[in-house]
């Protein structure tokens, strides 16, 4: 996954760390392969994942509105 810079710092994470992304119930670990620098503002924090896991975190309708992450310190497992 790569989430934009202002993710990445709030969660303290850089390219190479494993994050846990938890959606519908579920949880899967994901290894940060790079941080976006968006051109401009965005108004909230921002990922994105690779076409084949893209899915997985979607809600039943196919779309994302909002997830939410769990930060700590110690390898994620998963």
């Amino acid at each position: 996954m790569v989430p934009d810079t202002t993710l990445a710092r709030r969660a303290a994470v850089g390219v190479g760390d494993r994050v846990r992304i938890a959606a519908h119930g579920g949880a899967r670990a994901y290894r940060v392969s790079g941080i976006a620098r968006p051109a401009r503002t965005v108004p909230q924090a921002t990922m994105f994942f690779a076409a084949a896991e893209a899915d997985r975190p979607a809600a039943p309708t196919g779309s994302v509105a909002d997830i939410a992450t769990r930060t700590r310190v110690g390898p994620a497992s998963g």
